[in-house]
């Protein structure tokens, strides 16, 4: 019997690993994940430049966590208007909801949802009532807000001057008499006698911010952000430096406050802005 021939040297025993394979194979990898880092950072570095939170009194900003998502979008929002038979306006938030009658003596309006906010047609003769949660506001030519968040109500004055009264007893004298600038929350935990609650003056502004029409912009280029602000605005942005128009912003700002969208600009997104005009900023790459 001829005996087997022998194995070759560079053939290994069956269960080994080629640790020749097992280099590549971790350089392969190791590689595949610094490509992925690359590209994460060069996507970060072309996100949008900061998130924008705009309040009332005071411009807020953070930096996003994560890039932002690779579609762009830019939208203009602002409350819903409607125009009442006897010429008053109402603005709706969000999904509020109002309904009116006014066949009686005096001109009556119902919300059953939500915010609204009332800019009162003068008529002596006929006062208007808004009810919500089991409190009447009275007026004749004023203009304020109403606010149903069950087991309250808020009231607020931007304009002349309200009562606030029980519902459920009209003949009563008024639980409160507000003027412009002023605003209360009622509790209404014991409906006989709600429990009143000042609103600062400082936060009035605040509480009606909803009412400013407000830009959202999500990785939305600079060029297309400040065609947007510029049809809103009667100060006009121009980009004076080519090179700015791919700049991406994302977040939500009020229209109306050019004042926090140059703050932005120049603390975050490495844009100078240069009054030329009083109605004119040009934009520029910081130097």
């Amino acid at each position: 019997m001829n005996p087997e021939p022998a194995a070759p040297r560079d053939r290994l025993p069956a269960g080994w690993i080629d640790r020749t394979e097992i280099r590549r194979s971790v350089l392969a990898e190791l590689e595949s994940r610094a490509a992925v880092r690359r590209r994460r950072r060069r996507a970060f570095a072309g996100a949008a430049c900061a998130v924008l939170l705009l309040g009332a009194g005071a411009v807020v900003w953070q930096r996003p966590a994560s890039p932002p998502p690779r579609a762009t979008a830019a939208t203009f929002t602002e409350p819903r208007r409607e125009r009442l038979p006897d010429g008053s306006l109402v603005e709706l938030r969000g999904d509020a909801a109002v309904t009116v009658d006014f066949s009686g003596a005096a001109r009556r309006v119902l919300l059953t949802r939500g915010t609204a906010h009332f800019a009162v047609a003068k008529n002596p003769a006929r006062p208007f009532v808004v009810t919500a949660g089991g409190v009447a506001v009275r007026a004749v030519g004023t203009a304020f807000s109403v606010a149903l968040a069950t087991p309250s109500v808020e009231v607020l004055v931007t304009e002349g001057r309200v009562a606030v009264e029980s519902s459920a007893s009209p003949a009563a004298p008024p639980l409160a008499t507000l003027d412009a600038g002023a605003g209360i929350v009622l509790r209404l935990a014991a409906p006989a006698a709600p429990v009143l609650q000042d609103v600062p003056p400082t936060a009035l502004e605040e509480k009606l911010a909803w009412r400013v029409r407000h830009l959202e912009f999500s990785g939305t280029p600079l060029a297309e952000a400040v065609a947007m602000l510029n049809r809103h605005n009667r100060v006009q942005f121009v980009l004076a430096d080519p090179s700015l128009a791919g700049v991406k912003l994302s977040g939500v700002i009020r229209a109306d406050r050019i004042a926090g969208v140059i703050r932005l600009l120049e603390e975050d997104c490495g844009v100078r802005a240069e009054h030329t005009s009083d109605h004119e900023i040009v934009l520029r790459r910081a130097r």
